[in-house]
């Protein structure tokens, strides 16, 4: 019993309120991020559940010192139950924000009437060149690490017996054709990447 208090405890100050504030700001996917949108989310969740609790707590404790709100003397309202429910009603006035704006879609499993769809995500011309120079370094790491292995294949192919040499010709006609489709897609990056900038 103590184990399911601790963790209701913990997502509840933790995590809960933090995360229906980031679905309610920020509803459509990627909008964080495209590649690490759900660990943004959850690292953000974490820390605006702790901001919250602060500040719901200070909140409480002035209700309770301007309202004189003591149930007795030196007891206010910064107790586990008042936190509890004012921490639940923040979390739920946020998440049904956060449905409004979109931001879950799943709902609609339960009944046809509670999906809402999020407009699709537009990343600003700053996040797509950004992207697309990180996607351009990836190519550019892989081809050039593709050229090292097809030179140590050619280098073995020279020295190895017959038998071999077929093996080797074979491996380095496969690295020799992904080199061709990712010079292609690193062309066409640059591309984009020109153009982004242009446009800024």
């Amino acid at each position: 019993m103590d184990i399911l208090r601790l963790i209701y405890a913990t997502l509840l100050i933790f995590f809960i309120p933090g995360y229906t504030l980031v679905q309610a700001m920020f509803p459509r996917k990627g909008e964080l991020d495209l590649e690490f949108d759900r660990l943004y989310r959850l690292a953000l969740a974490m820390g605006l559940s702790i901001a919250i609790v602060i500040f719901d707590g200070f909140f409480l404790d002035w209700m309770t010192r301007t309202f004189s709100l003591q149930s007795s003397p030196g007891v206010g309202l910064v107790q586990e139950p008042y936190l509890s429910l004012s921490l639940w009603t923040i979390s739920a006035v946020l998440f049904v924000i956060g449905w409004y704006r979109g931001a879950y879609p799943l709902l609609g499993i339960i009944h046809p009437k509670l999906y809402r769809e999020a407009p699709p995500y537009t990343p600003s011309a700053d996040k797509m060149r950004d992207e697309t120079l990180r996607e351009l370094k990836k190519l550019v790491d892989e081809r050039a690490r593709l050229k090292r292995q097809i030179r140590e294949y050619r280098t073995k192919e020279r020295s190895s017996a017959k038998s071999m040499r077929k093996y080797y010709q074979t491996k380095k006609a496969e690295l020799s054709k992904r080199l061709e489709e990712i010079d292609r897609k690193i062309e066409e990056l640059e591309k984009r990447a020109e153009e982004g900038l242009d446009v800024i």
